[in-house]
């Protein structure tokens, strides 16, 4: 794998599931599936953890829910982009007058 050709979140989580399926980054892309890499729902569950952890991110939903959704490395990559994103919106300012 090239790290110029992807963004830093996805150059971090490729490198962060290479290391712990325990293969080189290179055979990971984010086509990659979970079915190809023979992953089963304990190793979904760390994986989930794991990127919850890097990003600082939670993949809010039930962990059965997310197994669904989720069939290839860019499923994870793109739903941890969406939850960073939604930590990097600020809050609406609270009016104290109204309540």
């Amino acid at each position: 794998m090239d790290d110029t050709q992807y963004d830093a979140l996805t150059s971090k989580l490729l490198r962060v599931m290479a290391d712990y399926i325990d293969i080189p980054v290179e055979r990971l892309t984010p086509e990659t599936t979970f079915e190809s890499l023979q992953l089963d729902s304990l190793d979904f569950i760390e994986l989930v953890f794991l990127v919850e952890e890097h990003v600082g991110v939670s993949l809010d939903g039930a962990l059965e829910d997310l197994r669904h959704r989720m069939l290839c490395v860019g499923d994870v990559i793109e739903f941890a982009r969406e939850q960073a994103a939604k930590l990097a919106v600020p809050p609406a300012p609270v009016d104290p007058h109204r309540a």
